[in-house]
């Protein structure tokens, strides 16, 4: 009997070894260039495990550090540096930013050239962002565990669908043709929502919001909460659900691999296009 438990972890080392694989083939080496403005723990936590995972399947990510007291033209000034840099693969962006910067975040963002912008954020990208590749993988794996879920209609409610990432996983599921109901964690009777649906996707950040009393039994849950997780994991609600990917160990560790595999893939472009 497969588990409940999804183990993204598992998963991401599994595929890291075919990435590898297949940029030795290309012979290049991509180049990701990540901003960091101030010195949030949990930014310098998540970088630090992007730059290992880089290293793992050759490529290199350097940390481009800003002061909290940066201007806003210094950082754009440093991106149109970067585009025009035919070593650099990629750029990102370590959301949020801090303070009045936060304000500028899609002007920022929307300056990376879109054949760059391996975190799929800004418009037209050429890339589908890595946190909504995650869950589509922790989704595709959780409909064959629970199994009685694939005949049902595509139906599915995303809590923090207001927020940066939860809109993007609710509009990209929206175009492969789910009924997708937002909402947040604001939301009155969030519980009697949550509730109908036999899919969950919850990407609020409000650490164990989603208890085991307020889904549906037998219902798949992934969990995008950051840094903590918004699903209460216990004895009880693994009873209770079908499937869950939860906090740590899930879409996360999947979201660096398909991050390092969005690099790479700009790197073989780039590479083809030099040629």
């Amino acid at each position: 009997m497969q588990s409940k438990l999804f183990k993204g972890s598992l998963e991401a080392s599994e595929k890291e070894k075919d990435l590898k694989e297949k940029i030795k083939k290309a012979g290049v080496s991509p180049l990701l260039h990540s901003i960091l403005v101030g010195s949030d723990p949990s930014s310098r936590l998540y970088l630090s495990l992007k730059k290992k995972a880089a290293r793992k399947v050759g490529a290199k990510l350097e940390i481009v550090r800003f002061p909290l007291t940066a201007k806003v033209n210094k950082i754009k000034d440093f991106i149109k540096k970067s585009n025009r840099d035919k070593k650099v693969s990629g750029i990102m962006i370590q959301l949020p930013l801090p303070g009045a910067l936060a304000k500028k975040e899609g002007e920022i963002i929307n300056l990376i050239e879109k054949t760059k912008d391996v975190d799929g954020m800004r418009k037209q990208s050429l890339f589908t962002p890595p946190v909504v590749k995650a869950v589509e993988h922790a989704l595709k794996k959780g409909l064959k565990v629970s199994g009685g879920l694939e005949g049902k209609k595509k139906e599915m409610v995303v809590v923090g669908a207001t927020g940066f990432v939860g809109g993007m996983i609710a509009w990209y599921f929206e175009k492969q043709g789910y009924k997708v109901t937002k909402a947040s964690s604001l939301t009155r009777n969030l519980k009697g929502l949550v509730g109908k649906y036999d899919i969950v996707v919850s990407a609020t950040g409000k650490a164990g919001l989603i208890k085991k009393d307020m889904v549906k039994r037998g219902a798949l849950v992934i969990d995008v909460g950051s840094p903590k997780g918004d699903v209460k994991v216990d004895g009880g609600f693994l009873s209770r659900v079908s499937f869950v990917s939860a906090v740590p160990g899930g879409v996360g560790p999947l979201t660096i691999y398909y991050l390092m595999e969005n690099l790479c893939l700009s790197g073989i472009l780039g590479g083809l296009q030099r040629g």
